[in-house]
């Protein structure tokens, strides 16, 4: 009996040696895996950015515009390309509007561990031409400030917002065309940089499949972080232009406008 139960001691040990034997064998070549505190906070979508299709293109173009229109440039310009900074590791921009006539919110939110570094300021509506008057006052050299709240919260706070944000149908879905079909309602653009891969999406809160998912970030992105800071014209040196010359020139019709007038 004794005999037997150290047999099976024994083919135990040997069985136990080999297993383990494989496991180092099998694994030896494999990187480490990856520090879950060093993970990208939502990631980018599996389904990537192919430009071959036309949806892409337009997502990928409206990213490019906001270059023209926004003093630190777009994300997609700078995505990808190594500064002084360095490379840009994990940041998410939403670029939201809240009405149709409105102009849009822009939230951007750098993930460092466990604390992201949060910017939340007012911006140009990517999806209309702009006012009359803003070209009457951009003509008169006056140039639109549009400041910035900065505030820093941790990953747990914003947890809310990454859930909502990372939305099979609002985020992981491929970019699609349904877009177009609505254009007149209210969209969101959503952009993110990791570790220089850039991926963005455009939604829109009219479309019956990701209208909910739209309306949801919205309003998480709303009630967990303050409002942007009002808009103020500045002239060329600076200086805040007052109320009363702002509302005289939003009177005054643009060059275009008169000279349509002067050549009919």
């Amino acid at each position: 009996m004794a005999i037997r139960t150290s047999r099976v001691l024994m083919v135990s040990v040997a069985l136990l040696a080999i297993v383990l034997l494989w496991l180092w064998w099998n694994g030896r070549e494999r990187p480490a895996p990856d520090d879950p505190n060093d993970a990208p906070w939502i990631g980018l979508p599996k389904s990537g950015m192919d430009a071959t299709q036309l949806p892409i293109r337009v997502a990928i173009n409206a990213g490019f515009r906001l270059q023209e229109t926004d003093s630190n440039g777009s994300l997609a310009f700078a995505c990808g390309q190594e500064d002084a900074a360095g490379w840009i590791k994990d940041r998410y921009i939403a670029h939201v509007v809240a009405n149709s006539h409105a102009e849009a919110r822009k939230i951007v939110l750098d993930v460092h561990g466990q604390q992201i570094d949060v910017s939340v300021s007012s911006e140009e509506n990517l999806f209309l031409p702009p006012f009359p008057d803003s070209r009457s006052l951009s003509e008169a050299g006056f140039q639109l400030y549009r400041p910035a709240i900065h505030l820093q919260k941790s990953r747990v706070e914003l947890e809310p917002i990454r859930a909502s944000w990372n939305d099979a149908n609002l985020w992981r879905a491929p970019q699609d065309d349904r877009f177009y079909g609505c254009s007149d309602s209210v969209p969101i653009f959503l952009e993110a940089c990791v570790n220089g891969r850039y991926a963005a999406r455009l939604r829109n809160i009219c479309d019956p499949i990701t209208g909910k998912a739209v309306s949801r970030l919205w309003q998480i992105l709303n009630n967990h972080l303050p409002p942007p800071p009002k808009s103020e014209w500045h002239d060329a040196v600076g200086n805040p232009v007052p109320e009363s010359v702002i509302e005289s020139l939003k009177n005054t019709p643009p060059d275009w406008v008169r000279d349509l007038k002067t050549t009919r």
